[in-house]
């Protein structure tokens, strides 16, 4: 089977405000992220026009600037040590269901130099990318987040806004990565949710809970499994 990319999006129920926006930028900067894969520093890939869809190199301080009070924007980030595309949106306005903030990584990353795909090599590369969603979603507080491999569940992302406006909605899917905000872990249960049958289940320094299936997305059968097991144990999901 061929894979495109591993996909995560963290909704939000509120605009960033500007200063959120401008330091949660400067703190991705200072993380490692940079603004291409060989771009400079100076210049970024920028979208600053609702009803246009092409991103622009333009100069990197006007568009985090741009962005951060027009809230009608995007901004593509790289961060190197994964090859890892992450995408800041504020159009809110436009589509309800626009996730805040949006990280896609291609499969390639997750090959070893001689292009052949080892466990501890996609271990390590996930280990790097929950870092990275850690970082931003404690920095950003969402309502709601989810991510996988992009064929196989992206079409069951949030279509609509009734899931991550307040943030006080039920969480109805469990995805390869989902993001539980505190309401949600509050009806749950902090002590059940941290127990349940998955790879890695982590409170935030926000009180969220970050669950991630399995040490590969791209082992479908495994997710599968997985999910099941944290459905049976969750009784899934909320009553």
């Amino acid at each position: 089977m061929a894979f495109e990319s591993i996909d995560v999006e963290l909704f939000h129920p509120n605009r960033l405000d500007p200063i959120a926006i401008r330091e949660l930028i400067e703190s991705c900067l200072d993380f490692g992220c940079q603004t291409g894969p060989a771009r400079p520093i100076a210049r970024c890939l920028y979208n600053g026009e609702l009803t246009n869809h092409d991103l622009v190199a333009i100069d990197t301080t006007a568009a985090i600037e741009d962005l951060a009070t027009t809230h009608s924007g995007s901004l593509e980030l790289w961060y190197r040590e994964l090859g890892l595309l992450f995408g800041i949106s504020t159009r809110l306005d436009s589509d309800p269901a626009a996730p805040g903030v949006w990280l896609s990584v291609d499969p390639v990353e997750f090959e070893s130099e001689d292009s052949g795909r080892t466990p501890d090599t996609v271990r390590r590369q996930v280990a790097t990318l929950v870092e990275f969603v850690t970082f931003v979603a404690e920095r950003t507080n969402p309502s709601y987040g989810c991510g996988c491999e992009s064929r196989t569940e992206t079409h069951r992302f949030p279509l609509d806004g009734s899931m991550v406006r307040g943030g006080t909605e039920k969480i109805e899917e469990i995805f390869w990565l989902t993001l539980f905000n505190p309401a949600s872990v509050e009806r749950i249960g902090r002590d059940k949710l941290l127990a349940a049958p998955a790879w890695q289940v982590t409170e935030l320094a926000t009180r969220a809970v970050l669950m991630v299936l399995t040490d590969d997305p791209f082992d479908i059968g495994a997710i599968a499994d997985a999910r099941s097991a944290v459905e049976s144990h969750l009784d899934f999901l909320e009553s």
